[in-house]
């Protein structure tokens, strides 16, 4: 994106056809008529030999008296980027559901295609109350650097919020993993299928295939959401799980008591029973 504001006629601007060229100085000539917009600039520098050309006005990049503070603020940006984890990383996927099922947008933002792993924070005091941190530890990383308001930090900050996060609200997080885990348990007996874009026809992926890939990409996801809910959240959890199947059990046991009863002739003693315990499993006697 610009530095500045949309271009305008006479303008001084520094040009980039695409990452990684050095910036040109040119002059915006006029603006086109037609869709998509285009803007006609001029090349200044004499190797360029006055050549003009219709461009994009994204790729003016800033003003060319701004051109240095423009790449400093770029070397910054690289630098916190660079300090990312390789693509596809199970540490950058957890920590985005931990920001999707947990943070509140208008404290922090997580990047994603270019500037995946690196956080955005939109209120350094509000997150770390919400964390229960200092604001000092989410200004840690010597990386980072204040841009329009917001505190730009590397992965490392990243990190430190998704883990802190997950350990303060484990359930949540367990109960994507568990949700998770039985659809890929699924998956890997039935298989799945996509609908292909522009088709009424499905795209049909093999029980194997979804084997393959939830070993190589779910399964290390949920288990580092488990290792930064906690030992002692991940216990309990399982526990309450165990402990809902088994009243489910003796509900259904119960349930099965009473319907005996029922056809032995002792209604009223079933009906007495039930009104006394409520009833068996959410379900209501017969009639």
């Amino acid at each position: 994106m610009n530095s500045v504001g949309e271009p305008a006629v006479g303008d001084v601007r520094a040009y980039r056809a695409r990452r990684g060229e050095p910036l040109a100085q040119v002059i915006v000539v006029r603006y086109g008529v037609k869709t998509p917009r285009r803007v006609l600039v001029r090349f200044v520098e004499d190797e360029f030999e006055g050549r003009q050309n219709w461009v994009p006005p994204a790729r003016l990049k800033a003003l060319w008296h701004d051109v240095d503070a423009y790449m400093a603020r770029e070397r910054r940006r690289d630098a916190v980027v660079g300090a990312s984890l390789a693509y596809d990383a199970p540490e950058e996927s957890a920590a985005s559901i931990v920001f999707d099922l947990l943070m509140d947008s208008g404290l922090a933002t997580l990047g994603y295609n270019a500037t995946r792993g690196v956080v955005k924070i939109h209120d350094v005091e509000g997150l770390a109350a919400f964390l229960d941190l200092d604001p000092v530890d989410l200004r840690a990383d010597p990386l980072s650097f204040e841009e329009d308001g917001d505190l730009i930090a590397p992965w490392s900050v990243t990190y430190t919020i998704a883990r802190r996060a997950a350990e303060r609200d484990p359930h949540a997080i367990l109960r994507h993993v568990e949700r998770e885990e039985a659809q890929a348990r699924r998956e890997t007996v039935f298989g799945t299928s996509y609908p292909k874009r522009a088709q009424s026809k499905t795209w049909d992926v093999s029980p194997e295939t979804c084997a393959q890939v939830d070993e190589e990409h779910g399964k290390p996801v949920r288990v580092l959401l488990r290792e930064w809910c906690g030992q002692e959240a991940v216990d309990l959890r399982g526990e309450l799980v165990e402990l809902r199947k088994e009243v489910a059990r003796l509900a259904a046991l119960a349930q099965s008591a009473l319907d005996a009863m029922r056809r032995d002739g002792h209604i009223r003693e079933a009906d007495r029973l039930e009104g006394e315990f409520g009833p068996v499993g959410g379900r209501s006697r017969p009639h």
